[in-house]
């Protein structure tokens, strides 16, 4: 019993350790990753280049397929290319375990020695983080040296024999079993490492080696599937392709693995390289066999989409996106806050357009104001959620993010008022018709509102893009329709002292209105600002 929870204590440090290395370089180098997967938007090669490098760095090809599948969620990265980046995150995870599975244990001491020192004595983001991959990378050594003893002193155990001789008589059982070691552990490597060393101790053989890892590659697609399940299709499509993949490449070969381990034996390597280098071949050979047709698989899977299913009452002011989960990842957490404050802008957008109407029709206005409490809650939720993130160790992008999701939620926030409680006051307190207002006035304010609209879906556009172009054309267009106000508002009181009755009628109403429409203009272009102020320097 103490040599099997030994193991076991092992494991859940070779697990630890595997989620340490992949978590501390993900927090050093955030911005470095998000630049170099936008540079493989080019083709499959490099977006299968970029997988393979990078999961062999973090020794998770789940972190990988995540962090593709958000992008391909937030129309970053198309799904093809995330599904090539997923194959070669699966590489080069195998990679990983051949590197780990050496002699290298005597480096563990040192690893962890170094990491201590570097994460006490530095203060930097990035060093402390350094020194938590230089720990996480010496626990799984160490984890690898414990999980070797523990498994020599189970030789003399008959029960423990028993079992494992179980394996090697019914490999389909053996595949059963390293799918469900997979699940347990959520660590692909961590699995494939412990089957080696099993195989490396001589407690199990090559066959049940090869089974197991038959196994382990049949359900490692599993848990990037449900770490990305939040996102919408568009980004369930690549984990989803990727499970598929892996699933009909293990169904496939497992009826072979007999015949596999025959041709395996000849080659003279030991058990334990056997069964690192059976894992390493499998998943290449299942990149280069799917790698020219990941465009055929991504739209066969999206056209898989369920229908959305029908509730009689949906509250839209209630995140969908907001976990708290996401939280220990800032830049999935700040890309959930977008996705909350797109859904508070599309209903601004919607109470935008109607202002018009609802001068014309009474009935829009309640419509128009239970929106605006809409926006509200959708504000409330996304700014608390902002503060929570920025408790976090930030980078100076994702500090000015946070700031810029801040502001712009705070500014669609306020024109919903503005339309609320003070567009709709007007609206309410009397019914107009376009023959009330001068016909050049009523114009004005029809191709101002359209204007005002129009730079609305400017602004969101400079909000997920931040481009500095067009960044610079929003105030370009702040500029130009303060211009068109003040034009109209001239002309307006040219009508006045012509003496036309209409312009005299509705002349509050009239400079009420583009009042508001300078003000909510004014908010618009605020999301600029975050743009084109000068960031300090790393």
């Amino acid at each position: 019993m103490e040599t099997l929870l030994a193991l076991l204590g092992a494991v859940a440090l070779l697990v630890w350790g595997v989620r340490t290395v992949r978590t501390a370089l993900e927090r050093a180098f955030p911005t470095q990753l998000e630049r170099a997967l936008k540079k493989i938007a080019g083709n499959r090669l490099s977006a299968l280049g970029f997988g393979v490098v990078t999961a062999a760095a973090l020794q998770s090809g789940t972190a990988v397929v995540t962090m593709v599948s958000s992008f391909a969620s937030r129309g970053r990265l198309l799904a093809a290319l995330g599904l090539a980046a997923a194959l070669g995150a699966d590489v080069g995870s195998a990679v990983a375990a051949v590197v780990l599975s050496q002699n290298v244990a005597a480096l563990s001491p040192p690893l962890i020695m170094v990491g201590v020192v570097v994460f006490m004595v530095t203060s930097g983001k990035t060093h402390r983080n350094l020194g938590r991959f230089a720990l996480g990378l010496g626990f799984v050594l160490l984890a690898l040296s414990l999980i070797s003893g523990a498994t020599q002193e189970l030789k003399s155990s008959e029960t423990v024999s028993l079992i494992l001789a179980a394996l090697g008589e019914d490999l389909a059982l053996a595949v059963l079993v390293g799918a469900l070691l997979t699940l347990a552990t959520y660590s692909s490597l961590a699995t494939v490492l412990l089957v080696a060393s099993f195989a490396a101790e001589g407690l199990i053989g090559i066959e049940a080696g090869f089974a197991l890892v038959v196994g382990v590659n049949l359900a490692s697609g599993t848990p990037a599937l449900i770490a990305s399940w939040s996102e919408d299709w568009e980004g369930r499509v690549i984990p989803l392709g990727n499970l598929a993949l892996r699933v009909l490449c293990a169904i496939a070969v497992a009826p072979f693995v007999v015949q596999l381990t025959n041709l395996a034996a000849a080659t003279g390597l030991a058990a334990d390289n056997l069964v690192v280098f059976f894992h390493l071949l499998f998943n290449a050979a299942l990149a280069l066999l799917f790698l020219p047709f990941v465009e055929t698989i991504c739209k066969r899977i999206a056209r898989m989409q369920p229908a959305a299913p029908v509730t009689d009452q949906v509250d839209l002011g209630v995140p969908i996106y907001l976990q708290e989960a996401d939280l220990e990842r800032p830049d999935r957490a700040l890309a959930a806050c977008s996705r909350e404050v797109l859904r508070a802008a599309e209903t601004v957008h919607q109470m935008l357009n109607d202002t018009i109407e609802a001068f014309r029709d009474k009935r829009l206005v309640p419509l128009i104001r239970e929106r605006d409490e809409i926006v509200d809650s959708l504000h409330r939720e996304v700014i608390l959620f902002v503060a929570s993130i920025m408790r976090e160790r930030l980078t100076t992008e994702q500090a000015a993010r946070a700031s810029a999701i801040f502001e712009f939620s705070t500014n669609l926030e306020h024109i919903g008022d503005i339309v609320d409680h003070n567009l709709m006051d007007l609206a309410r307190s009397r019914k107009l018709a376009e023959t009330e207002f001068s016909p050049e006035g009523w114009a004005e304010i029809l191709d101002l509102h359209e204007g005002l609209v129009s730079n609305f879906r400017l602004a969101l556009d400079v909000f997920l893009t931040e481009d500095g172009e067009l960044a610079e054309q929003l105030l370009i267009e702040k500029r130009r329709y303060r211009e068109r106000v003040d034009r109209s508002n001239r002309q307006h009181f040219k009508r006045l002292n012509e003496g036309r009755v209409e312009s005299m009628n509705t002349s509050v109403l009239h400079l009420d209105i583009l009042r508001d429409f300078r003000r909510i203009n004014s908010h618009l272009s605020t999301a600029a600002y975050p743009i084109l102020e000068p960031r300090p320097a790393h």
